[in-house]
């Protein structure tokens, strides 16, 4: 998604429209579809666009915002914003797998 919102505003924009009247589902649909993909192709498309977003991060203009779906940010929030949940999200597995 936030590769999306770098690189296809438009379609970014539209999603985020169509995903509102979803709210309460649209992150655990998206999260059971991607789940029912063989582990080494989740894995591989997960490492490809890490890739494309890091490249895509490092082009974000100075002063350009990127819309989401919370208030436009900056690439270097963006990135701190992914980056943290990442984390956050990698412990919430951790703590309920107990490892």
């Amino acid at each position: 998604m936030a590769l999306m919102s770098i690189t296809d505003e438009p379609a970014f924009v539209r999603l985020v429209a169509e995903s509102m009247p979803k709210a309460d589902t649209f992150v655990d649909d998206a999260a059971d579809t991607i789940a029912a993909l063989p582990p080494a192709e989740l894995l591989a498309d997960w490492r490809d666009t890490r890739g494309a977003l890091h490249a895509a991060l490092r082009a974000v203009p100075e002063g350009r915002k990127l819309v989401w779906f919370g208030p436009p940010m900056s690439g270097a929030s963006m990135a701190t914003a992914r980056l943290m949940e990442t984390w956050a999200h990698g412990l919430d597995v951790a703590d309920t797998l107990g490892v």
